[in-house]
């Protein structure tokens, strides 16, 4: 079931069958001027059906939503062998968004309708490196309080950066304890340049020690890549890797991230600190 079987712009939505590859789909919808927003970490090798499975979301569902904000229709197959088909727009009970998130337990998925997006007219792409994680973290509560809404806010730690860039020349300051990528979108290039300057103001207020905008889609690629292959790297520095994920309220990360800390510590752990901030 790896087939994409339509792709309708007029309607925004493409049909595809579970087994179809997240990045496979992004890389179809391209030419067409259209994206699916959410882009989980895994998305190289990560299914449609096991993001349905697993309500995956990735850099982009701070702006764009996490799987369940992005399917309009799912057909599946349930335990009794009937095939129905949900949609969030049904009438009564929202049984379609129930499968999104239930691991496989409640049926088995065989098409997906997912909404699709035009690709945005502008997107610019910086990083921020900061002294300590705790600096960068306020740094992320002041851009949302502002007002902001970036396409992708993400965090990384001095661990996490170190594993990604193995025997690539380190592009940031000594001292660099966290970075941030921030990425912003739209139509209004004007606006974009306003906000970027908001948040580069926002990141030095917050002992920021150097922020970079990508100069064109090469450095982007390149400031992604450190991201999205931190986990990867991170499996090469021990014969197992054990993935924790959990949710913070905002203003709470410098907290919770302090408390991780300590943990890390009075166990003798070696941990990276990566995730959407």
């Amino acid at each position: 079931l790896k087939k994409i079987r339509q792709i309708d712009t007029a309607a925004r939505l493409a049909l595809v069958e579970p087994g179809v590859v997240n990045l496979e789909l992004q890389k179809a919808l391209e030419p067409f001027g259209f994206f699916y927003a959410p882009d989980p970490a895994s998305q190289k090798v990560s299914t449609i059906g096991g993001n349905i499975g697993e309500n995956a979301g990735g850099p982009l569902c701070l702006k764009y939503g996490v799987t369940s904000d992005n399917v309009e229709k799912l057909e599946v197959v349930t335990p009794e062998g009937e095939v129905k088909t949900w949609s969030y727009r049904d009438q009564g009970p929202d049984l379609m968004s129930v499968i999104v998130g239930s691991e496989g337990t409640l049926g088995i998925v065989t098409n997906a309708w997912l909404k699709i997006l035009p690709l945005p007219a502008h997107i610019k792409t910086a990083s921020a490196a900061f002294p300590s994680l705790e600096s960068a973290m306020e740094a992320v509560t002041h851009i949302i309080s502002s007002g902001i809404l970036p396409r992708a806010l993400e965090a990384m730690d001095k661990v996490s950066m170190d594993a990604a860039r193995q025997g690539k020349t380190n592009s940031f300051p000594e001292g660099t304890e966290a970075v941030l990528i921030v990425e912003l979108d739209g139509p209004d290039p004007v606006r974009i340049k306003t906000e970027l300057e908001t948040v580069h103001k926002i990141c030095t207020e917050r002992t920021c020690t150097a922020f970079k905008v990508a100069g064109d889609e090469a450095e982007r690629a390149l400031l992604w890549a450190a991201r999205k292959g931190a986990y990867p790297a991170m499996a090469r520095l021990a014969p197992d890797v054990l993935v924790e994920d959990g949710v913070v309220p905002r203003p709470r990360l410098p907290e919770a991230l302090r408390e991780t800390r300590a943990i890390i510590s009075k166990y003798k752990l070696t941990a990276g600190l990566l995730f959407h901030a």
